[in-house]
């Protein structure tokens, strides 16, 4: 039997398949860091709450901080109700897992939101979606965020995010005031 490449031919190629996998890694990797950015727009409700919470979220801006860990940051905007508050957001990636926490600070709005926590779950890529569950320090009250990618939400002076390196934060109490 004669196999088509042999000798110098076959080291060519083995080279060429490591060259395009390293490649394709790189590609990946710069894929979510791109498709990370952009918009997300769903819904918030507390455990036990009837009341649906318009959610929109602008991921700004995404960077690398460990081989397997991003950061982004972006602004946010709940609307309960008709009560509309601005955030700021903050949200720690884990690469291989696609296990995402989310943190809110600096509402703007809604003067009972609360910010006393974090969103943890899940990030699926194609088609890019959010699902988490909001947990209250102080009060262990739970919801659940749904985001799916969409809207068009633009981050305001008041809701321009601080540097990745900034303060983490919030939520509004349960009922139909924010979350």
């Amino acid at each position: 039997m004669q196999y088509p490449f042999s000798g110098f031919g076959q080291c060519v190629a083995i080279i060429a398949v490591a060259v395009l996998t390293t490649g394709v890694a790189a590609a990946q990797q710069e894929s979510l860091e791109t498709r990370l950015k952009g918009n997300y727009t769903g819904e918030f409700r507390w455990n036990g709450d009837r009341i649906r919470q318009v959610v929109d979220i602008r991921i700004v801006d995404v960077n690398r901080v460990s081989q397997t860990r991003l950061e982004a940051i972006g602004c946010g905007r709940y609307n309960a109700n008709g009560v509309i508050t601005n955030i700021r957001i903050k949200m720690a990636v884990d690469e291989p897992s696609l296990d995402v926490e989310i943190w809110e600070s600096s509402p703007v709005g809604d003067p009972k939101f609360v910010t006393d926590g974090s969103h943890k779950g899940r990030l699926t890529e194609f088609p890019r979606r959010i699902e988490a569950t909001w947990t209250t320090k102080r009060t262990g009250q739970q919801g659940k965020l749904a985001v799916s990618e969409g809207g068009n939400l633009g981050c305001d002076a008041q809701m321009r995010p601080v540097s990745p390196g900034g303060a983490p934060g919030s939520r509004s109490s349960q009922g139909s005031m924010g979350r």
